[in-house]
């Protein structure tokens, strides 16, 4: 059978995360002996040549302003309803081809991984088509992993919500999900990062050198601190360095900066920031190019803990019993990395960015070194196993369900779930609890009136492309009208000379 899968849409950034969660859903096909041959949707340059994979599906890229993807998926909405859609020829014939890649395939499996919230619609568009494809042709999706997050307006959640319901599947990754899941009358099951699982072997990324990981992280004096981070603010590049400093002075501990979202060709993206972040520090850091997901994954292994703004970073050191202290800067970054957090039992290990200076976060961070020091993580490490046991008899489940081309949601209560694992902080805990409750209100209100005036701006600009478009409709009719004027006029000459009298001769026969 043929199971399209679904990650993220690719462009020239190579992403740590969407390789690891398709070779580990390639690692369960292999260890369940399952007849299944995958299909990407989306062709990304960096995945490996040697998996597989050989047959992609081109999906439609949605813009990321909100009122233009709304706009779209109506668009598609009303071509797969057969009623006039307005698309283009050459979309339409775009849209057909992926319509009939969509039909040779058994199945569907999103693989989630990002926060379904209006702050990135283009995400929560992009699924929502494919599965409004797959509704429309009758082939079975899955939708896995799923996060709900926060600001989402009215026309987003019932995008989402009709989403979920064609879907024969649908799994959430946190309770928070859940709990939205079953306000909309959706029967959601529990699940976890496909990336949990990944078990890195030793490749490297396609069309970039060998780098040498002893040479440059083997040899460090001591223990290390892998740190993952994208798109800080400005203003924060300074605090975050001087954080690594101090805990440099602290522990002993080198950074090793750990590359997930760049371009390996140009650079851009996380190498860079890291790049910028290591030119304000004093103690030595140890930067890393893009490096293939199996590398990168051993670096957040082998780290004593990570500190990242990624949730997906977050999963794959987790996923090895490897602690994780979060910043975040928005409410579905906090929604991603608490989901992931909590399925490890610490939700305390997490603050809003803009606090690296505060004392509480600084002792939080101390705190992971003396459990690696003390070797406190061995609950940790054993509750990393217990998630993984669970993630593998969750896809084992679905993938088996997937080759017979039948979804059971009861099956996957047969689950065994991994029992709850709580690490708590020390004295420190509760003002940041108090500290992430005032920051979250703080983000809340400000993200949901700067979402307000993102509408507000959507619906003033609709109005004006309505008036423009009534405008042009007007000034076209005003020129045809006076097209038929000036026709008219012509045609009553022309009548007004037959009928002139035409001299004496009208008399004289």
């Amino acid at each position: 059978m043929k199971l399209l899968i679904l990650s993220e849409v690719s462009d020239d950034t190579y992403r740590v995360h969407y390789e690891a969660q398709v070779l580990s859903l390639l690692d369960e096909v292999n260890n369940g002996a399952l007849e299944i041959s995958l299909v990407c949707a989306q062709e990304d340059p960096h995945l490996e040549t040697d998996t597989p994979i050989k047959e992609t599906i081109k999906l439609p890229i949605f813009p990321t302003n909100r009122g233009e993807c709304v706009a779209l998926m109506e668009t598609f909405e009303r071509y797969l309803a057969g009623q006039p859609s307005g698309l283009l020829p050459d979309e339409e014939e775009q849209f057909v081809d992926l319509i009939e890649a969509v039909r040779k395939v058994d199945a569907v499996l999103t693989l989630g991984n990002n926060v379904m919230s209006s702050q990135a619609p283009n995400t929560l568009y992009e699924m929502a088509v494919l599965v409004a494809v797959c509704h429309r042709v009758g082939v079975p999706v899955v939708c896995t992993s799923q996060l709900v997050g926060t600001p989402l307006v009215e026309t987003d959640a019932r995008a989402l919500v009709r989403t979920y319901q064609r879907a024969s599947l649908v799994c959430v990754a946190d309770q928070a999900s859940h709990i939205w899941c079953s306000q909309h009358a959706i029967d959601a099951a529990p699940s976890v990062d496909v990336a949990t699982t990944y078990g890195p072997r030793v490749r490297s990324l396609t069309g970039t050198p060998t780098y040498d990981l002893f040479k440059n992280v083997g040899e460090l004096d001591n223990a290390y601190i892998g740190v993952a981070f994208t798109d800080p603010a400005n203003q924060l590049i300074e605090p975050l360095a001087k954080l690594l400093d101090r805990l440099h002075e602290s522990t002993g501990y080198h950074t090793v900066f750990i590359a997930h979202e760049t371009d390996p060709e140009t650079s851009r993206g996380d190498v860079q920031l890291h790049q910028r972040i290591a030119a304000k520090m004093k103690s030595n850091p140890v930067l890393t190019p893009a490096l293939h997901a199996d590398v990168v994954a051993g670096l957040h292994h082998s780290a004593a803990f990570n500190i990242t703004n990624l949730h997906r970073a977050a999963a794959l050191s987790l996923g090895r019993g490897v602690p994780v202290f979060g910043f975040y800067n928005t409410i579905s970054k906090r929604v991603g990395l608490e989901s992931v957090l909590a399925n490890f039992g610490m939700t305390d290990f997490v603050a809003p960015d803009t606090q690296m200076h505060s004392p509480d976060v600084f002792e939080a961070l101390l705190e992971l070194a003396d459990r690696f020091e003390s070797h406190l993580n061995l609950n940790l490490y054993e509750h990393a196993r217990q998630v993984a046991e669970f993630a593998h008899g969750m896809l084992q489940t679905i993938m088996k369900q997937a080759e017979r081309g039948v979804f059971d949601r009861d099956a996957l209560d047969s689950v065994p779930a991994p029992p709850q694992l709580k690490i708590r902080g020390k004295q420190w805990r509760v003002r940041l609890k108090n500290l992430n409750d005032l920051a979250g209100d703080l983000l809340a209100r400000c993200e949901h009136t700067d979402l307000e005036r993102v509408i507000a701006d959507e619906e003033v600009l609709s109005q004006r492309q309505q008036c423009d478009a009534l405008m042009r409709q007007l000034r076209e009719d005003e020129l045809r009208l006076r097209v038929q004027h000036n026709q008219i006029e012509e045609l009553q000459g022309e009548l007004a000379a037959v009928q002139r009298p035409r001299g004496l001769g009208r008399w004289f026969g």
